[in-house]
């Protein structure tokens, strides 16, 4: 059993390269309700801590060298991201299913397998090291 953060990392990250992969070479604004869905703020008008860990994610790729962004919007979105060559090379790499590991995260997010996409996107992080 997972804990939640993780599962949820686990989400962001792979819309976050997807998205990025879409969108290639042409820099992408990733706005945090895109990725992780409305959750808004609470009464005192601050962000959930879903929306800190969803741009938390996205600064984690960014300092693990998988993606860049030109601005960031606290508590809003990255502007101008774009996958690195790093980030892209392992996106287009196979993963152990035999298909690209874009299309990995793809499969496991439309069937709405949290099982599979743990898989993929932990075969994608132990690739990236």
């Amino acid at each position: 059993m997972s804990d939640l953060n993780i599962d949820d990392f686990r989400h962001d990250a792979a819309i976050t390269l997807i998205r990025l992969y879409n969108n290639f070479p042409r820099p992408h604004s990733l706005y945090i309700h895109e990725v992780c869905g409305e959750d808004g703020t609470d009464e005192f008008g601050l962000i959930s801590k879903r929306y800190e860990a969803c741009l938390a994610a996205m600064l984690w790729l960014q300092q693990e060298g998988l993606i860049s962004y030109k601005t960031l919007l606290p508590d809003e979105a990255i502007e101008q991201a774009v996958l690195t060559l790093k980030g892209i090379e392992l996106l287009l790499s196979s993963s152990s299913a035999g298909v690209s590991r874009i299309e990995s995260f793809r499969k496991a997010l439309s069937n709405k397998s949290s099982q599979k996409l743990e898989q993929a996107v932990n075969e994608f992080l132990t690739a990236a090291k």
